[in-house]
């Protein structure tokens, strides 16, 4: 028999995650069973998660083994800072796995879309693949609280990407995090006159002193090379138990190239 208080209370004892319904919802039981509501609030204290003003739908047969479909629309999805927005989430849920035919919205600037699964039974193991376009670097990171970049702006696209971990809580996900994501993307950095002309001073200043050769060569690839010119990035970013390793990413425009190794 469907019920929807031991569904959710049952979602909640093996992930965590608790539904609020706001208002009444609606029921039809012909020809399958299906609920929903307008006014839903989704929230995972551990991993900070919180959809807020979401619609809920839930479908089944009634089949006794048949799977549950979840549909959920939300305008904000909030993760640990990290703005979501406009969201559509399709997702099956049968023997403790929740698998995502797909998960889209906007997300800072650019798009993203997912699928994948979590499986409740194994310490909420997930492995998802999909892509992103136009995602900006900066503002995760400000957002993250990890760093500010006031003069460097860098955004990310990915056609195919891969993460696989465990989602018990925050930490277990930065901790068994891995994958692979082919990237592609644009760098902008913001340079000023006064820079350059330290940069040409340094220059002039080997001869009389040879030790900051390498340096003052250093800083005038950088400037004359990419200050304020669009800049271009492409290569293989590899997560390993939450450690990021870049594989050839080449950063070049029409004034030079370099290359992460």
């Amino acid at each position: 028999q469907f019920n929807i208080k031991n569904l959710l209370n049952d979602l909640e004892k093996q992930t965590g995650i608790t539904i609020k319904l706001n208002k009444n919802s609606n029921w039809n039981f012909y020809p399958k069973i299906y609920f929903s509501n307008d006014d839903t609030t989704i929230y995972h204290k551990e991993s900070s998660l919180l959809i807020s003003d979401s619609k809920l739908e839930i479908v089944k047969s009634y089949w006794p083994f048949s799977p549950f479909y979840f549909n959920i629309n939300s305008p904000l999805i909030n993760v640990n800072g990290i703005e979501i927005k406009n969201s559509s989430i399709n997702a099956i849920y049968k023997n403790d796995i929740i698998t995502f035919d797909n998960f889209e919205g906007d997300l800072i600037e650019g798009k993203f879309k997912i699928y994948g699964k979590i499986n409740l039974d194994n310490k909420n193991y997930f492995d998802i693949s999909g892509k992103f376009k136009n995602i900006s670097l900066n503002t995760i990171l400000n957002q993250l609280d990890i760093a500010v970049w006031e003069r460097l702006t860098v955004k990310l696209s990915s056609n195919n990407f891969n993460i696989n971990g465990y989602a018990e809580n925050k930490n277990s996900i930065l901790k068994s995090l891995s994958g692979k994501a082919k990237i592609s993307g644009s760098a902008y950095l913001i340079t000023s006159d006064e820079e350059r002309f330290g940069a040409a001073l340094l220059s002039i200043l080997v001869e009389k002193l040879p030790a900051i050769a390498a340096v003052s060569k250093s800083v005038n690839f950088i400037i004359n090379t990419y200050g304020n010119v669009p800049t271009s990035i492409e290569g293989v970013l590899d997560i390993n138990e939450g450690k990021i390793s870049s594989k050839n990413i080449d950063i070049k425009n029409d004034y030079g190239k370099s290359s992460l190794i």
